[in-house]
C-alpha cells in the first residue's frame, strides 16, 4: 500500500511539472502603449530611426516614422503598402545578401494640409492628443485630417464643434482617451508587421528569424504576443 500512495504521489508530481511546463504564461502592462510611444517621441525628437519627411507647400516639413503615422493615416498606410509591392518586386532581383531594406522617403502634401494641421496629425499619431484643438484652427486640422484621410481626428474635431452648440445630455458620442487612441495606434501598427508592411529589419537567432520595423521592433513589436 506504501509502495502504490508513493507511486501516486510520484504521478501527481510529474503531473503537476507538466502541466506547469505547457501552461503559457501571459504578462501585461496596463501604460505599455504610453511607454512604447514615449520611446518613439524621443526618437521622432531627435530624429532617431525617421525614415519619412512630410512636406506641406509653404516650405515646412516634418521627419516621422511612418508606421507611426500610418496607424492614423490611410494616406500613409496606402503609401506605405505600394512601398511594400516596389521593394518586393526590386528585392525579387537581388541576391540574398544584398537586398536593401526600406529606405527613406519624402510625401509633398496636397496644398490644403499646413504646417498648423500637420503637426496636430504628428502630435495625435504620438500621443493619441490633438491639444491645439481650438476655434481659431479646427478648419486647418480638418483640412489636414480629410487629405490624410484620419477619421477619428475627424470625429474629434466634429465633437469639438458640437460642444459650444449642443447641452452635454445631448451628446450622445463619448470622447475616447488619450490611452485607448494610443492603444488604437499600437494595435495598428500591430497588424502593419503581421502583414509584413514596413517592416525593414530581419533578426537572425538560432532556430528561426523576425521580421520586423526597426523602430517599432526594438521598443514594441517584439512585445506584442507578451502584452497586447
Amino acid at each position: 500500500m506504501e509502495g502504490s500512495s508513493g507511486r501516486g504521489r510520484m504521478d501527481s508530481i510529474e503531473k503537476d511539472a507538466t502541466e506547469e511546463v505547457d501552461e503559457v504564461k501571459k504578462y501585461h502592462k496596463d501604460d505599455y502603449p504610453k511607454v512604447v510611444f514615449l520611446a518613439l517621441t524621443d526618437f521622432r525628437d531627435s530624429l532617431t530611426l525617421t525614415d519619412l519627411t512630410l512636406n506641406t507647400e509653404d516650405g515646412r516639413s516634418i521627419c516621422v516614422h511612418s508606421t507611426v503615422l500610418a496607424a492614423v493615416s490611410s494616406l500613409i498606410w496606402v503609401k506605405l503598402n505600394e512601398r511594400k509591392v516596389k521593394n518586393f518586386r526590386v528585392n525579387e532581383r537581388k541576391p540574398a545578401d544584398t537586398r536593401a531594406g526600406s529606405q527613406g522617403w519624402s510625401l509633398n502634401l496636397d496644398p490644403e494640409v499646413d504646417c498648423v494641421g500637420l503637426e496636430a496629425v504628428v502630435e495625435f499619431a504620438y500621443t493619441g492628443l490633438m491639444s491645439s484643438l481650438n476655434e481659431q484652427n479646427v478648419d486647418q486640422i480638418q483640412a489636414a485630417a480629410r487629405a490624410l484621410g484620419a477619421p477619428r481626428m475627424l470625429a474629434l474635431c466634429d465633437l469639438h464643434e458640437e460642444k459650444p452648440t449642443k447641452p452635454a445630455r445631448d451628446n450622445k458620442r463619448e470622447t475616447l482617451s488619450a490611452a485607448e487612441q494610443m492603444t488604437i495606434n499600437l494595435e495598428s501598427i500591430k497588424q502593419m508587421w503581421m502583414g509584413r508592411v514596413g517592416c525593414d529589419v530581419r533578426l537572425e537567432a538560432p532556430g528561426g528569424s523576425v521580421l520586423g520595423k526597426y523602430s517599432t521592433s526594438l521598443q514594441g513589436s517584439l512585445s506584442f504576443e507578451l502584452s497586447m
